[in-house]
């Protein structure tokens, strides 16, 4: 059901001024509908379309128009069904969008600036409007084609009403690079739970598809997570991901010693024993490579020594629950679990903070 939208949380800032154009569904005739005055009562807005200076979006189940620079929405449907899912056509004339009005979801157009919408799609199951093609096709998400359970995508071309599904076995988001050749799209449909981090089997990551070649190319195998609603923009592909890139990368300390808690040189004096950061690093006295001796999460070590050999270190630690002092290596491969090359230039040396993920 609708609610009302003081009821609903705010997902981007208040618009303001344009004259409302109402839809009506089947006979029924259009009829005027109150403005909304979004800078009152906040509103819940999803499913954001753009194009040029004009957003269309949904709100309380139906759908709103307003530029770009704010102002007043105007909202373009009254239907009692939920209207979702809004995708504004190349030129700029027509909305595409998903809508239950006759049973299950199918896809509808109208006019951007309203007026009577026009059903689409005949499947009698569910679908869900995507995008558009560059020629001006309605992309379409559905499981009307498949013999098994999976998401696939469709076009419908407007003109003659054909409908062509795209030779993927499995497909659920997608956008077209400008020619019409290259689909990036994601293999799954979303997974619903929204979790952060999730790596199990549903996970959505990012393909490519060009028309003549003999299969899809992954393009995000690299991460397990979630890699999902891809958009192409300017020779580029955008996208969603619950990646913590800020974790991940590379980080200068221009003052380690600051961190300094121990260092030891070695018997021969050519290298040196650090403790910082709760981690034990073992660093040339002149130029070379900085080695990371342990690295476990959630463990923490202090007071790294040289044993009299120079060949093992004697450090502490709370792996145990109790601080005691286990062994470690002193060399870059004598462990490789347990050892990890970071840079060094003398003076600084580079971190990378990764947190724990599930698995």
């Amino acid at each position: 059901m609708k609610r009302a939208a003081h009821r609903l949380t705010a997902l981007f800032p208040s618009i303001h001024g344009l004259v409302l154009l109402v839809v009506a569904i089947g006979t029924a005739a259009a009829q005027p509908a109150p403005t909304a005055d979004l800078a009152g009562p906040a509103g819940y807005y999803r499913y954001p379309a753009l194009h040029g200076e004009t957003i269309v979006f949904v709100a309380e189940g139906d759908l709103w128009t307003a530029g770009i620079e704010g102002g007043q929405a105007r909202r373009l449907t009254t239907h009692l069904q939920v209207e979702n899912h809004p995708a504004i056509s190349p030129d700029g004339s027509l909305l595409a969008f998903t809508a239950s009005y006759e049973g299950p979801a199918e896809v509808y157009t109208m006019p951007l600036h309203g007026g009577l919408p026009t059903r689409r799609t005949h499947h009698g199951e569910w679908t869900q409007v995507v995008d558009w093609t560059p020629d001006g096709r309605v992309l379409y998400a559905t499981q009307h084609f498949a013999t098994l359970p999976n998401t696939q995508l469709a076009t419908v071309d407007l003109a003659t009403g054909a409908i062509e599904p795209v030779p993927l076995a499995q497909a659920a988001e997608g956008s077209y690079e400008p020619t019409g050749r290259t689909l990036f799209f994601t293999r799954l449909a979303q997974q619903g739970s929204h979790a952060k981090g999730y790596r199990g089997g549903t996970a959505q990551s990012l393909w490519r598809y060009t028309a003549g070649e003999p299969e899809a190319v992954p393009l995000t195998a690299d991460y397990p997570g979630t890699s999902r609603h891809p958009m192409w923009w300017n020779g580029r592909v955008y996208f969603a991901s619950d990646r913590d890139f800020d974790q991940a990368r590379e980080r200068w300390i221009d003052k380690p010693l600051e961190r300094l808690s121990a260092a030891h040189i070695s018997p021969d004096g050519t290298r040196l024993a650090l403790t910082a950061y709760g981690q034990v690093f073992v660093a040339p006295v002149e130029q070379g490579r900085l080695v990371e001796v342990t690295r476990k999460s959630g463990v923490r070590y202090r007071s790294a020594r040289f044993t009299p050999d120079g060949q093992s270190l004697l450090v502490l630690s709370d792996q145990s629950g109790e601080v005691e002092s286990p062994g470690r290596p002193t060399a870059a491969g004598s462990r490789t679990a347990s050892t990890r090359p970071t840079a060094w230039s003398g003076s600084r040396f580079a971190t990378s903070r990764r947190s724990a993920a599930p698995r």
